[in-house]
């Protein structure tokens, strides 16, 4: 069984919030998911991986994410 960690250059990030639907927020140092206190609009988060590594027609058995929240 082989093992792909993903991380650093390999992983995009961006948020999409509904006020502002084609703004790209993919330069922010900040990702957004949720609602915020007092407002009706709900933030979505965006990951994108580089798995271009992955061999085509792989089985992938299992997968972990782990976000950290500081």
């Amino acid at each position: 069984m082989a093992v792909l960690t993903v991380q650093g250059s390999g992983v995009e990030d961006n948020w999409i919030s509904p006020e502002a639907p084609t703004t790209n927020n993919g330069t922010s140092t900040s990702l957004f998911v949720g609602e915020e206190s007092g407002s009706v609009s709900t933030e979505r988060g965006l990951l994108q991986f580089d798995i271009s590594s992955i061999p085509a027609g792989s089985t992938i058995s299992s997968a972990i994410l782990t976000l950290t929240v500081i």
